[in-house]
């Protein structure tokens, strides 16, 4: 099932995205656009709390996460049937490891994010907290 992970910085400016498993220009077009309509509720969120995370149900079966930073800045999962917890999981461990990232004193939060290492960081915590079997992490 195809679900794309994205870093919105304070302008609600997509910064990363990682896709995964995408089959077809269809697919993806549709969860970029459910994206864009979806990142208009991030300043309501924003304002409720912040490192807050909030889950979304919506129509055709997507599930939109959203965890909001104390920057301002978010991550959105979209995706379908995955349990908020596991999201949540993803986003905690996602958070560690942006947070090194961010601390580098050049790093601006208008810069596209092009690290390798965090993309396989990410690839990593997907496989570990979306992928994997719930039982195995207790």
């Amino acid at each position: 099932m195809a679900e794309i992970f994205m870093i919105f910085n304070t302008n609600l400016d997509i910064i990363y995205e990682k896709n995964f498993n995408f089959k077809s220009d269809k697919e993806y077009c549709t969860q970029i656009l459910l994206s864009y309509a979806m990142s208009d509720f991030i300043p309501d969120i924003r304002k409720i709390a912040k490192n807050y995370f909030y889950s979304i149900e919506v129509q055709f079966s997507w599930n939109i996460s959203v965890f909001v930073l104390n920057s301002g800045m978010c991550f959105m999962f979209l995706n379908e049937c995955r349990y908020s917890n596991d999201v949540e999981k993803f986003f905690g461990k996602i958070r560690d490891e942006f947070s090194s990232l961010i601390e580098n004193p050049f790093w601006d939060e208008n810069d596209q994010i092009e690290d390798i290492n965090f993309e396989k960081k990410c690839a990593e915590c997907y496989d570990r907290y979306i992928l994997a079997d719930d039982s195995t992490f207790f």
